[in-house]
Parts: C-alpha cells; structure tokens; sequence
C-alpha cells in the first residue's frame, strides 16, 4: 500500500499576492476556507485517520493574527481573536482532542501557549520573551 504524502502551505498569484492557504495529498490541491482579506499561511498538518487537520494564521491587519485550525478543508476553529500578533508553532490530534500551540504577544512579551481544543493555557509567567 502506498503512504500519502500531506503537504501544508499557501498560494498567491497576481494581482494582489495575497495568500491562499492549501494543503497538497500526493500533488493535488486542496483549498482552505478562507474569509481573509490579508494573507493566510499554513504551518502544520496532521492526518488522523480520514481527518486532516491544519493549523495556520489569518493576518487580520498589520499587527493582528488569527491563529486557525482547519478540519478537512473547512474552519474548525479559531484560536486566537486576531487582536494580536501570533504565531502557530505546533498540532498534534489524539484521542478526539485537538493540541495546538504557539504565541501570543501580550504587553512588551511573546508569550508562549498552548490548548487543548480552544482551552488556553500559558507555558509561562508573561514576564519575558517565550
């Protein structure tokens, strides 16, 4: 039996370049549901079973980011409000529960977070750059 191959990332094209996010089975396509009017990239995939899961970011403005997970193409979640910058680092599925993780700026600090489905919990103080 031949393994597939799952590839996250995104697209741009004139006249814009603003970037639509993808993921790639063996080669071909397929596109994320996407409201964004700013660029959206991909940084993991994760495949549990039938299910792809894809965690990205949603550039809402200059200095605000949406961190999402896709589930099969469509949104299953957004993560962070995208009042922020943020950073999707990680995904990892088990046992029907979703882990993300990355960072949020809050204050004149990056801190570093994690969750568990959309429950939000902080690896640090928030006093220094994590």
């Amino acid at each position: 039996m031949k393994e597939a191959i799952y590839i996250s990332g995104a697209e741009s094209a004139p006249p814009n370049y603003i970037n639509t996010p993808k993921y790639w089975k063996n080669g071909v396509s397929q596109t994320l549901s996407n409201t964004a009017v700013q660029n959206t990239n991909t940084t993991e995939i994760f495949v549990d079973g039938n299910d792809v899961y894809v965690l990205g970011t949603e550039k809402i403005a200059v200095n605000n980011t949406k961190l999402k997970v896709w589930k099969n193409g469509s949104i299953w979640d957004v993560i962070t409000p995208g009042t922020e910058p943020a950073t999707a680092k990680g995904l990892f599925v088990s046992g029907g529960k979703v882990y993300t993780s990355g960072w949020v700026a809050e204050g004149n600090h990056n801190n570093a977070k994690y969750w568990i489905d959309e429950k939000q919990y902080d690896l640090t103080d928030g006093t220094k750059d994590s």
